[in-house]
């Protein structure tokens, strides 16, 4: 094999070596040379990842920092060597810029034409790009790993049931997925439209996410595909990240995937009276029953059913499709049928349940249908009627320092200024009040530190500080080949020194107490699940799962196996000592006993009678 074709070999594989730089390795060692391989390497995956188009900046997308690299290489004169007998032999290009004082560096993709053509490029940068972004079936065996400010950390935080449903393999409705392809692709494809009409250049670039999201949908429209959600972490609450989440076309982040999803054969339940019901509870929620009994909106899923009633909602109809036809195969096949496709369940405003249970704070529980009685909307709202639109009070009682107006403008919503005034009231001084309340007890009065462990429920959390503030800058000279001029050039390359803002910080509290008491009662709902009916999703308070186990998920995720299990029913029982280890932790001192009756327990309209818990709470 000449060296054409071993070059033009690796670029079809997508694995570009550094062509060999003689003396280098021998004169500065092989540890500075694997350096100056890997940089460029970087060069060449970025490439791959981004192609050469020129951002609206006017700057190659591809390019890498050079600064980076040299304090990773830490051996200036091998570094600009390397640089310049690689510009020279135009397989990079150096751009050294003093008046800016930067340096990148990216890949000359006319060297790589000269070696493949442009079909063969294109073709490996989409294959390339394929496979980062496919969905896959692997194997997930960590129950303790956490992401903390990028890293991946050991956090001891065990979520054995978020590592069984990253090894639960689903499968897509194939033939839904061909019947109704260009508006499935609609959907997959939302994100990458909207970047588009941004930066028009990206449709120019043949491997962009437009024609992946093609290649994606036709590989999922394969016949017997099944895959898994992969190996998971979370974040320092505990809530569940899973692997998949980066993969286009995943059911967790792409609605109308989750709407198309099939239970693998081996894992199907016989359906029976019970998951029936399930059924019709589930049609009656996705067809927009709001209010009214149990019996009601079961009633209202039969005649949902019946009439085959569809929505305005394209995504929502693939679900109904398959559900009807779920039923329809029930009936054909009674006793022996499998439930072939999945419902959802969920809990209605878990921030305010949560809150709610905590407080013991009667109002809340009411609205999240945590107690039994007349189910209803937890965002409904007299005026502010849109659901995404009430649905932002979640971020205030989280710390948001964002206005309504501000929220609304960013979502694209729009509002009126009487809409804003109801807003701004229910958090003051209305329904929302007792969860501000407590968010700015919280924030007000912790003690933060750059470390910090914490008590939620019966786990201890422990996270770093991820706000900082900017306390002066480090400049460092770079000396730096330039391809343009042939030339060293310097530049002075400034960083920032920041140090934790701790002020800040303290809006972690409201998240950390509320999502770490909710993804303790996730995981052992979705573990207990599995455990008994072989197969089920989680996303953050919501469960994907068979008919039949959905009154089992609604029994444990209320009472738990045992009393000592996480659950609703222990979070409300053990609420003095949840508040108190957790205040303790927080720096929140037994001086501030008075002040958190007077500012918050004093606004709480407390449930008298014992708590029983609405069948129906994940509805």
């Amino acid at each position: 094999m000449t060296t054409k074709e071993r070059i033009a070999y690796q670029i079809s594989l997508g694995k570009l070596s550094m062509p060999r730089i003689n003396n280098l390795e021998s004169k500065f060692g092989s540890t500075v040379y694997k350096e100056i391989e890997a940089m460029f390497e970087a060069m060449f995956h970025t490439y791959l990842k981004k192609g050469a188009h020129i951002k609206p900046n006017v700057e190659p997308a591809h390019t890498v920092a050079m600064p980076y690299w040299a304090k990773r290489i830490k051996n200036p004169k091998a570094h600009n060597l390397a640089l310049k007998v690689l510009s020279k032999n135009n397989w990079i290009v150096v751009s050294t810029r003093p008046g800016n004082n930067w340096s990148s560096a990216y890949l000359n993709e006319a060297k790589l034409l000269e070696y493949v053509t442009r079909e063969v490029l294109d073709n490996v940068r989409m294959h390339n790009k394929f496979f980062d972004y496919k969905l896959s079936n692997t194997v997930s065996v960590s129950s303790t790993k956490v992401t903390q400010n990028g890293n991946k950390l050991d956090s001891g935080l065990i979520r054995n049931g978020f590592m069984k449903t990253g090894n639960t393999e689903f499968a897509f409705n194939t033939n839904q997925i061909n019947e109704n392809f260009e508006d499935v692709l609609k959907e997959i494809n939302k994100g990458i439209e909207k970047m588009i009409v941004k930066y028009p250049q990206i449709a120019t670039d043949h491997a962009n996410y437009r024609e992946l999201g093609t290649e994606i949908l036709q590989y999922l429209s394969i016949e017997d595909a099944t895959y898994t959600s992969g190996e998971r972490a979370s974040d320092f609450r505990g809530r569940n990240i899973a692997g998949m989440l980066s993969r286009i076309g995943n059911p967790i982040g792409f609605k109308v995937m989750r709407s198309m999803l099939v239970i693998p054969e081996q894992y199907r339940n016989i359906a029976t009276d019970k998951g029936l019901r399930n059924k019709h509870l589930f049609i009656a929620e996705l067809c927009g029953f709001k209010v009214g009994t149990t019996f009601q909106k079961v009633a209202f899923g039969i005649k949902c059913y019946t009439q085959r009633t569809m929505t305005h909602c394209f995504v929502e109809n693939l679900w109904l499709e398959n559900t009807y036809e779920d039923i329809d195969n029930y009936y054909n096949n009674v006793g022996t049928y499998k439930w072939k496709f999945a419902i959802e369940i969920d809990v209605s405003a878990s921030v305010l349940a949560v809150i709610g249970l905590l407080l013991n704070h009667k109002p809340f529980m009411e609205r999240c249908n945590v107690l039994p009685g007349i189910l209803g909307d937890a965002w409904g709202h007299e005026i502010i009627t849109n659901r995404p639109q009430c649905k932002t009070i979640m971020r205030k009682i989280y710390g948001s320092q964002m206005t309504a107006a501000a929220m609304w403008t960013e979502m694209d919503i729009e509002f009126t200024q009487q809409e804003v005034e109801a807003f701004d009231y229910d958090v003051e001084f209305g329904e929302f009040a007792v969860a501000n309340r407590l968010k700015d007890f919280i924030i007000d009065n912790s003690v933060m530190k750059p470390s910090m462990s914490v008590r939620v429920g019966s786990e201890t959390v422990k996270f770093n500080c991820n706000k900082f503030h900017i306390v002066g800058d480090k400049t460092t000279v770079y000396d730096l080949y330039d391809s343009y001029n042939d030339s060293i050039r310097r530049i002075h390359n400034t960083s920032t020194v920041k140090v934790p803002d701790l002020k800040s910080f303290k809006r972690v509290g409201p998240t950390t107490l509320v999502h770490g008491l909710d993804s303790q009662c996730a995981d052992n709902t979705a573990d207990a699940v599995i455990n008994q009916y072989n197969w089920c999703l989680d996303i953050h308070d919501a469960f994907i799962l068979c008919a039949e186990a959905a009154d089992y998920a609604r029994e444990i995720y209320s009472y738990g196996r045992t009393p000592n299990e996480p659950s609703l029913k222990f979070i409300n029982d053990n609420r003095t000592s949840i508040l108190c280890n957790f205040f303790t932790d927080m720096g929140i001192g037994a001086s501030k006993v008075a002040e958190f009756k007077r500012e918050v327990l004093a606004f709480v309209e407390p449930l008298t009678e014992k708590l029983v818990i609405n069948p129906l709470v994940l509805k």
